[in-house]
């Protein structure tokens, strides 16, 4: 049946106004591509916060940089000399000699940085340390004398040997260069230098006090139960001063005396 020529015009006006539909399988092509790009977007930002979070975990694991938070602390360590007790410094520099004294009692280690003087009361011994400020120091004549370290002296009723490692890393700051234990009634004596204007002045106000003071594990170790101190200003009005630790091992009230008067008597050139 042919179309009128209104039929057509009409037909013509229709496929321009109304829209062709596709195929059906065009139709779902077209829904799985949508579909396809939907899940591409996703994943993209899917992958967008993993990388976030795996940036800031990993921001939280790294150490700081530049001693943040985070940083390990450095620090060195710094090592301590047989210095005085209680005093926290170093002494003097290194011994620049010594002299002998003929019959001094046989040490098994090197002689102290000291000088034997001629002078003496019968049954003692008279030793110049230059090391220690020009120290004058009067003992028994059987005691036993040793340098051991870079700042003290040791003077002892009994044989002294360097210990293994040496003083410089001692106990308490104070060394027992010892061959054996104290016996009862021995005694070891630690001499040190340090300097301090404020400090030299204060004890030359007090003058000089031979105190009782809590024995240190390091005098205990070797068999000590009294423990003596005093300080002892250098000459003049110098910044020097001597400390000196004794470390006596059940000494009868006699020893004790015989201690505080080697202490007592000590002066300076």
């Amino acid at each position: 049946m042919a179309m009128t020529d209104e039929e057509r015009e009409l037909s013509d006006l229709l496929e321009r106004v109304v829209p062709q539909l596709p195929a059906p399988a065009q139709r779902w092509e077209r829904v799985r591509e949508r579909m396809r790009r939907r899940r591409r977007r996703r994943a993209a930002v899917g992958a967008s916060v993993t990388t976030v979070v795996v940036v800031a975990a990993a921001g939280l694991l790294l150490p700081q940089v530049g001693g943040g938070p985070g940083a390990s602390p450095s620090g060195t360590r710094v090592g301590a000399g047989s210095g005085p007790v209680g005093s926290g410094a170093a002494g003097a520099g290194a011994p620049t000699g010594s002299t002998a004294a003929t019959g001094a009692p046989a040490s098994d280690g090197p002689t102290p940085s000291s000088t034997l003087l001629a002078t003496a009361p019968s049954g003692y011994r008279l030793y110049l340390y230059p090391d220690l400020a020009g120290l004058r120091l009067t003992v028994p004549h059987a005691w036993y004398a040793l340098k051991a370290g870079t700042s003290a002296e040791y003077v002892s009723t009994q044989a002294l040997a360097v210990p293994e490692g040496g003083c410089d890393h001692a106990l308490d700051d104070f060394c027992t260069p010892l061959v054996h234990r104290l016996d009862r009634g021995g005694a070891l004596l630690q001499l040190s230098v340090v300097h301090g204007s404020a400090m030299a002045d204060k004890f030359r106000l007090t003058g000089r006090r031979v105190d009782t003071a809590p024995v240190a594990t390091a005098c205990s170790t070797v068999g000590g139960t009294v423990q003596l101190t005093t300080v002892l200003t250098g000459p003049g009005d110098g910044d020097d001063l001597v400390t000196v630790t004794a470390c006596l091992a059940q000494p009868t009230a006699a020893q004790q005396a015989r201690v505080r008067h080697v202490l007592n008597s000590a002066d300076f050139t």
